[in-house]
């Protein structure tokens, strides 16, 4: 039993661990709304309602499309939940084959994500949800694995991972592609970063495809090289080919991905990867002998990612963004003159290495010598750093995300005073993303996103600056917000009387705009190249009469210009590079040896990640653009795809005859089976099979257990519930176990081998979470009335507790503070004795991380008073049956039996080193009992839970370790132990 608990848990968070990224809890509590269609139930609160109800539209298309085109659909209708956690584009399925899952986040891509290609955020992304159902989620032929699957949660999802991430995730894009003609697989900045990525050899290896960190863009690889490679396949083999590999996977004969691929393409899919990435590469290679080289040159050398340059007023630095392969991100405030100092240097060390050797070849000049950084700042408890804007020479602004008291995420913007160095937060949960300042500034533009509507908003900056603003009642709407539009890059021109912005619409590409602001003047439709697609980077020139920005057609980005004057669009670039954020630059000396001038600035990205290059301004041969886009037509955006089936056009319908509307109902229960265990070499081991049930948002949750233990604990049973539907949670449990007669004094104390062996008790509890708006700290307060019935002795107790957390993160460094205060007032009964007690325990820890490790130190307190009787029980091991939170005087220690100690008085001091977000830790500890020292314990231990949706993905509890024990009598012996439960 303990391998096969090993082996799934294993399992399942492997498939799980690609989903928690983006998977946040839902509020049960919240007036949750359901609309029912013929293929889908889709759960949201008021404010997701217009949202929600579209997509149901786009979901139900989605459906038909997929079984015009593949025969293929969900036979149970799928969940779906419609929230926005993070204020970002995503999304994800639970493929479930009885059960299944989408959550879909109402936020829409801004014009430079690689899903900005589509004819509406709802079409994509509930067509590739639905995708990945009807590809993994399909019932089994062998009607052992399909008998199983309907009833066991855990096994109906984990053991569907043998399908690789890129195979799914390129599967689903190739749809999404194929029946919209739009999509990854024919977005024209997608291609040409693939294109640049071959051009230097550097596609992926097969091996790599799955990778999520690494190389620059490799956790993309799977959906962007994965959907290229499968849309080769059907092209050299056929689609029926490749259909064929996943009706084998269902089949009664058990096979992997490889087996089933293999059966039926005859080769390997790694060989004929491989020869895809030849073909692609040769292709790519012949057509780069027609646009030649770029004339642009390297200014300045990112280590891995960059974005967001942005040059102050007075053109003395650049900031920008730079984020290193682990994710972390600073901003960089860089002198814009030429680093001669480090040119000097370097020459230098060459002639003394010549002086010294006079045979030996000097180190060739490096390509670039990056000018100084200024100012820094990294990553504090905020994240994702982005749109850079400066407000004065002494101040900048940014967005970045904070966490509500929720645990939402939200895009606010943040003040940087470089002098000083201070942060200071200017909105709260505002959910800002791009954003400009006026010239004089005084205003601020922004784009606001809330519950799936788009919409241009403008402040007063003094309101910000002073922090009057919490919300986005105190702007003023510069474009009415919609789910049809969705607005991007608001820049203000020099003259501060005019702004462009980016705007998207229902089947169309990204429009770029210029919007007089003195005036009541219509916002004007800027040119485009014929038949362009991609559209971003706007950029004003220095003189405000040309707009600069990157479009693209035929699989190459340009960096165009447009003049206003006379409203002629001009090619700057002609496709070399994969080029984006233009700057001009006025009279600026940028390299060592130049003169001051002016300049083209840009940034171009390759595999190893983008920088920044620079061309004088005089050295542009400028094309004019004769063929302009007719902005009013864009059937070819669709003309990519031969599929003859294709999804309708994109809307925003709101009719809900398309389904019943109504309140989501608690009682539509998701029961499953369940299959749990514990087993610790220094305690008790037990299986335990049960029943667990609850609504999909888990605002009732219960589960029943029936335990077969090993050594001490013979059989058992343990019932729990658990209500979230106000803002306090209720949770109760009740438990009654038998202990075996033939438990050995290493299991159990010789005191409680003459007793008899019925052990049983319940407890009712009420918490409340809470924390403080826009800061760290997060606590949590509980009520709880337990009892611990035996035949030995009876104890009934009340808890009054308080956690909380806060701390302060700065990516190369931070600390964390943490407290458990609990205070108990109980009163136990022996057959000689009765005698009321009061208590405290208490679990106190302070935590510092640098450079990637974590170090902790924890102490650990209980004390009993009032009594002569030693109610303190040390040791065990948590399970289903007994929770920690329900027994009133037992400290539980996985490396110790159940009641290895007693006493009135224990404590512990535990000291830490762990590699942060490792989910384990090294520790040596030191247990004491009424002051006498028990042992001192080194080992490795661990915990995690895992709470999605459904009854066999929430409340999962996963505990494991190993440990030297070291008695201060008797000999050490190496304990290990591995829990895996579930607990509300």
């Amino acid at each position: 039993m303990p391998n096969f608990i090993l082996r799934l848990t294993l399992i399942c968070l492997s498939f799980l661990s690609f989903h928690l990224i983006a998977a946040q809890s839902v509020l049960p509590h919240q007036d949750w709304k359901t609309l029912e269609t013929q293929h889908f139930k889709v759960h949201y609160t008021l404010e997701y309602r217009d949202w929600a109800v579209s997509a149901a539209h786009e979901m139900e298309a989605s459906v038909e499309a997929i079984v015009q085109s593949q025969n293929r659909k969900m036979h149970e209708k799928v969940d779906v939940v419609v929230f926005d956690p993070l204020n970002d584009s995503n999304g994800f399925a639970l493929p479930f084959s009885t059960k299944p899952i989408m959550a879909l986040y109402a936020t829409p891509p801004l014009s430079d994500s690689i899903i900005a290609n589509s004819s509406s955020w709802q079409q994509l992304l509930a067509l590739h949800e639905y995708v990945h159902l009807v590809h993994l989620a399909q019932p089994s032929r062998n009607n052992f694995t399909r008998s199983l699957s309907e009833f066991w949660d855990l096994y109906d999802v984990a053991f569907r991972e043998d399908v690789s991430r890129w195979v799914a995730e390129g599967y689903a894009t190739l749809q999404e592609s194929r029946l919209t003609g739009r999509g990854r697989l024919y977005d024209t900045q997608v291609e040409a970063m693939i294109r640049q990525f071959a051009k230097e050899g550097a596609l992926p290896k097969y091996s790599q495809l799955n990778n999520v960190l690494g190389s620059y863009r490799i956790g993309s690889m799977a959906y962007l090289v994965g959907v290229r490679f499968l849309f080769w396949l059907e092209d050299n083999y056929s689609v029926e080919t490749l259909d064929a590999v996943w009706t084998r996977l269902q089949a009664k004969q058990g096979r992997s991905f490889e087996e089933a691929f293999q059966g039926v393409f005859l080769e390997s899919p790694e060989y004929l990867y491989q020869r895809f990435v030849a073909e692609y590469t040769y292709e790519i290679m012949a057509q780069e002998q027609k646009l030649g080289k770029s004339s642009a040159s390297l200014w300045y050398d990112a280590s891995f990612d960059l974005s967001s340059p942005v040059v102050n007023a007075d053109q003395t630095y650049i900031a920008l963004i730079e984020t290193n392969n682990k994710r972390d991100s600073k901003i960089k405030v860089i002198e814009l003159s030429a680093n001669t100092e480090l040119k000097d240097e370097f020459e230098k060390q060459q002639k003394e290495l010549l002086e010294s050797d006079s045979k030996d070849v000097p180190d060739a000049m490096p390509k670039v010598f990056n000018s100084k950084a200024k100012f820094t700042l990294n990553e504090r408890n905020f994240a994702g750093m982005r749109n850079l804007r400066w407000l004065d020479n002494d101040h900048i602004l940014f967005s970045a995300k904070s966490r509500d008291n929720d645990g939402f995420l939200h895009q606010d913007i943040f003040r940087w005073q470089l002098s000083s160095g201070k942060v200071t937060q200017l909105t709260t949960g505002a959910n800002l993303r791009r954003f400009d300042v006026s010239p004089d500034g005084t205003q601020l533009v922004a784009e606001h996103t809330q519950h799936g509507k788009s919409g241009l908003v403008q402040f007063n900056l003094k309101s910000l600056t002073e922090g009057r603003v919490s919300n986005i009642d105190d702007a003023t709407e510069i474009t009415p917000f919609s789910m049809a539009h969705i607005y991007d890059f608001p820049r203000f021109n020099p003259a501060g009387n005019a702004l462009a912005y980016l705007q998207s619409g229902l089947n169309k590409p990204w429009s770029l705009y210029i919007k007089p602001l003195a005036t009541e003047a219509k916002a004007v439709l800027v040119n485009m190249p014929y038949q362009y697609q991609f559209l971003s980077y706007p950029q004003w020139s220095q003189n405000g009469e040309y707009l600069y920005f990157v479009a693209g057609s035929s699989n190459t980005l340009k960096l165009y210009r447009y003049e206003l004057s006379n409203q002629q669009l001009v090619a700057v670039s002609q496709g070399q590079e994969l080029v984006s954020w233009p700057i001009e630059l006025t009279q600026v000396q940028l390299t060592p040896d130049g003169e001051k001038q002016d300049w083209l600035m840009h940034v171009s990205t390759q595999s190893r990640g983008p920088d920044i290059f620079v061309k004088p301004y005089n050295s542009i041969d400028p094309v004019v653009v004769t063929k302009l886009a007719d902005q009013n037509n864009f059937d070819y955006l669709a003309a990519n795809t031969d599929s003859k089936v294709l999804m309708p056009e994109a809307a925003i319908n709101l009719d809900t005859s398309i389904g019943e509307e109504r309140a989501y109902d608690i009682w539509d229960q998701d029961i499953t089976d369940t299959l749990t265990g514990t087993e610790a070499t220094a305690s008790y081991g037990s299986s335990e099979i049960g029943i667990k049930g609850g609504d999909l948002l888990q605002r009732l949750n219960w589960q029943a257990n029936i335990m077969e233990g090993t050594h001490d604990l013979a059989s058992g049973f343990s019932a729990s519930i658990a209500w979230q539907g106000w803002p306090i949670k209720l949770t109760g449990h009740i438990y009654q176990a038998e202990l075996s007669n033939t438990a050995s004094p290493n299991i159990l104390p010789e005191s409680f081998l003459n007793k008899d062996k019925k052990l049983s008790g319940f407890y009712l509890s009420g918490s409340k979470p809470y924390g403080l708006n826009a800061s760290n700290y997060r606590g949590n307060i509980t009520a709880t009335y337990m009892e611990n019935l035996s035949d030995w002795q009876d104890t009934q107790a009340v808890k009054l507790s308080h956690t909380q957390i806060t701390g302060q993160d700065f990516v190369k460094w931070g600390w964390s503070q943490h407290s458990r205060l609990e205070f108990l007032s109980g009163e136990t009964d022996t057959p000689t004795l009765n005698e009321s007690w009061q208590g405290i325990n208490a679990d106190l820890g302070l935590a510092a991380h640098v450079f990637g490790f974590q170090f902790a130190a924890n102490y650990q307190f209980a004390e009993r008073t009032g009594t002569d009787m030693a109610l303190l029980q040390f040791g065990g091991i948590d399970s289903a049956t007994f929770l920690s939170k329900g027994q009133a005087n037992t400290v539980f220690s996985s490396e110790f039996a159940l009641g290895y100690a007693l006493g009135n008085e224990f404590s512990d001091l535990k000291l830490s080193l762990s590699q942060r977000q490792s989910g384990y830790e090294f520790y040596y500890s030191e247990p004491n009992i009424d002051g006498q020292k028990i042992a001192e314990v080194i080992g490795v231990a661990g915990q995690s839970k895992v709470d999605i949706f459904r009854s066999g993905l929430t409340n999962i509890v996963l505990k494991y370790g190993v440990a030297e024990v070291n008695p201060v009598a008797g000999d050490s012996e190496v304990e290990a132990w591995l829990s895996w439960f579930y607990q509300f």
